[in-house]
């Protein structure tokens, strides 16, 4: 049986921990940042291998979630997702980042097999992803 949490928690979950941290300083020092346009940020995918024929794409389980707040001015906010891959046809596929003013949406995805009588190994494997999030967030907001 599949647990299927859904992106609707993940989101409440994002903008909770994004609530919580806003004002609070991590040490932290990402190697990567995404320009700020003052349109918010948007991240293009990060696809993992490219899909074999006969596979199908599935949300992603979510292990965690972290904000991470860089010391640096302005502050610069990262989400660090560890999603899994239930099997080891499971391949991680890509992650998707919107946002909607204080909203932001995060869509991790993987593949699989279409084909259910595929037999596969049963290893539980993550992937880390860290994701800019950009600098324009108002604290308690």
């Amino acid at each position: 049986m599949k647990n299927r949490t859904g992106p609707a928690l993940i989101l409440i979950l994002i903008i909770t921990a994004l609530a919580a941290v806003a004002c609070a300083p991590a040490p932290a020092s990402p190697s990567q940042t995404l320009p700020n346009d003052g349109a918010g940020p948007t991240q293009p995918p990060t696809p993992g291998p490219a899909p074999e024929p006969g596979d199908v794409v599935v949300a992603a389980p979510i292990e965690s979630v972290e904000i991470i707040i860089a010391e640096s001015f302005p502050p610069q906010y990262f989400l660090q997702i560890k999603s899994g891959l239930p099997n080891g046809c499971v391949q991680f596929d890509e992650y998707v980042v919107t946002r909607s003013d204080a909203e932001i949406d995060v869509k991790v995805t993987n593949t699989e097999p279409a084909d259910k009588t595929v037999i596969c190994t049963m290893e539980y494997r993550t992937v880390d992803s860290n994701i800019a999030l950009g600098t324009d967030f108002e604290g308690g907001r």
